[in-house]
Order: C-alpha cells, then sequence, then structure tokens
C-alpha cells in the first residue's frame, strides 16, 4: 500500500512538478542508497574517470562528480 502511494506520488511529482521532484528524488536516493553510496565512495578517489551509463536524471553523476572532485571525469 504504501510503495504503491509513493511510486504515484512520485510519479506525479515527475510529471507536474519536476523541480520539487528531482530534489526530493535526491534525497530519498541518498538515503535509500547509502551502503551503495559508502562502498562507491572507498574506490572513487579524486582524478578518476567515471562512465555513468544509462543514467536517469543525473543523481549518481552528481554523486560521481563529487568523489572525483574538479579534476576528474564523469561522463554521462
Amino acid at each position: 500500500m504504501a510503495a504503491s502511494l509513493f511510486n504515484r506520488l512520485g510519479n506525479h511529482l515527475f510529471e507536474h512538478c519536476y523541480p520539487l521532484y528531482r530534489p526530493a528524488y535526491s534525497i530519498f536516493k541518498a538515503l535509500t542508497d547509502r551502503a551503495e553510496r559508502q562502498l562507491l565512495g572507498r574506490h572513487l578517489k579524486p582524478g578518476m574517470t567515471v562512465v555513468d551509463a544509462g543514467a536517469n536524471i543525473g543523481i549518481y553523476s552528481l554523486h560521481f562528480s563529487a568523489l572525483v572532485g574538479p579534476d576528474g571525469i564523469t561522463a554521462t
């Protein structure tokens, strides 16, 4: 029930309120994907190159960019 409600709400926000959806989705992914982000943080270092193949709206691309820093490269 709750998952269905969140899916419908997310779809509505994405369709009609994208400026609200993106930051809300970013926070959601930061909370639900904490283990994956910690794993990536242990392996990605400043200056590395990362390719985010199939990037949806760029949530992970932004995370990768922060991890590799200004000398690194993030390609989507």
